[in-house]
């Protein structure tokens, strides 16, 4: 075991199980300054001579070395033991002992030390709700050389780019040599994150927003950066998660792996009376048959003046084979486009949209699908895949 700390000052190095003769500090230059051996087993050196060595440098990093073989202290093979918080500012500098991305203790002057040192692996182990409108997620972090003593959970809005942090509460850690397992508790209010994240919020409209998941690590050692370790997809099955958002609606986390197995969650807003819809949809499978007759149109979800107006039209005048529907959101202005047809006019997320969307056999679309979608359910996307899907464009209406 090799003992460090800054005290008075002063870098000390002890240590009664390795020989540190020649202990020194060594520019990228070569030029080299030696500890003092002030006891049997205790070397020390003032940070004021190192920092006059290594500011006059481009490259402001310090290699400690030992012995006549140039010997590195390797922090993965030999137990470092960080006995004060190895950052001191001297005024002018700050001064950093860290250990290097391949593993060695080093010294490096005005750049924060990088946190990807440290980090070695994540695992969300639990997502679970504990309150109508609270959220819990328990995960561990493991990390490299020391142990940690907090994390952030980084909940990011993909598309506009904002982030929230929420401090996580560590309980507990184990070590398995240099490795070690600490565990971490966090719980969040989704109304809060959604309104830190959000710019507008209207529940009634098409859900595009996405929120990825990040953790961000401290040790009590030195001061690292706040790099963000994407958390990685959970070993156990994805659902969706329903929470209060307010007394009118609830609010869906739709849980996924990424393609690169990160976790991230699809945001979405429902009535409280369609989600209860919705619920008593699954618990009694009024799902499973689909009507062959119901056709479902839509454009985007605010829209009624494009290719799907003109073939929804066509469906309802010219032909009595299908039952066509138009979604579309309720307070959109083209809405009066549709008065004609007011009784199959199906307003976005409301209990027709969702109890047609599960009966439908169609679905035309003239952009993606998944507009057609009242939220991004596990159940509603299984559906969606389900359906025969039609992209029509112009030339079909010729």
């Amino acid at each position: 075991m090799i003992g460090v700390s800054i005290n008075n000052g002063k870098v000390c190095l002890e240590s009664e199980e390795v020989d540190l003769t020649s202990l020194r500090v060594q520019s990228k230059q070569g030029e080299c300054l030696f500890f003092k051996n002030i006891a049997e087993s205790k070397w020390e050196i003032p940070v004021s001579r190192i920092v006059e060595l290594l500011s006059n440098n481009k490259d402001k990093r310090g290699f400690i070395f030992f012995g006549d073989k140039k010997n590195a202290i390797d922090c993965f093979n030999l137990t470092v033991n960080a006995k004060t918080n190895l950052h001191m500012n001297t005024g002018e500098h700050d001064f950093y002992m860290f250990v290097s991305m391949d593993g060695y203790l080093r010294i490096i002057l005005d750049k924060i030390p990088t946190a990807k040192t440290y980090f070695k692996d994540s695992e969300i182990t639990e997502i679970k709700t504990v309150y109508p409108r609270t959220l819990k997620l328990n995960f561990t972090i493991t990390s490299k050389y020391f142990p940690l003593t907090n994390s952030y959970l980084i909940i990011k809005n993909r598309k506009e780019g904002k982030e929230f942090a929420i401090e996580a509460k560590f309980t507990g850690s184990s070590q398995n040599g240099r490795v070690f397992v600490n565990k971490f508790t966090v719980f969040f209010d989704p109304k809060d994150v959604v309104f830190k994240l959000l710019d507008h919020i209207n529940c009634d409209s098409f859900d595009f927003s996405v929120f990825d998941f990040s953790f961000v690590i401290e040790n009590n050692v030195t001061k690292i950066s706040d790099h963000k370790f994407r958390a990685k997809s959970p070993k156990f099955d994805l659902s969706e998660t329903w929470l209060d958002f307010s007394s009118e609606y609830k609010v869906l986390f739709s849980w996924y792996n990424t393609i690169h197995s990160q976790l991230s969650a699809r945001i979405g807003f429902l009535s409280v009376a369609s989600y209860l819809f919705y619920d008593k949809l699954i618990q009694t499978k009024n799902y499973e048959q689909a009507d062959k007759r119901i056709v479902l149109i839509t454009e985007y979800p605010n829209k009624a003046q494009d290719n799907g107006f003109a073939f929804f039209k066509y469906l309802m005048e010219k032909q009595n084979e299908f039952t066509p529907y138009y979604i579309i959101e309720k307070d959109s202005p083209d809405v009066k486009y549709l008065s004609k047809y007011k009784n199959n006019i199906v307003y976005f997320k409301s209990q027709d949209h969702i109890r047609l969307f599960f009966k439908a056999n169609y679905l035309l679309h003239t952009h993606t699908p998944k507009y057609a979608m009242p939220f991004h359910g596990s159940l509603v996307q299984s559906k969606l895949k389900s359906m025969k899907k039609f992209f029509y464009n112009m030339a079909l209406l010729h």
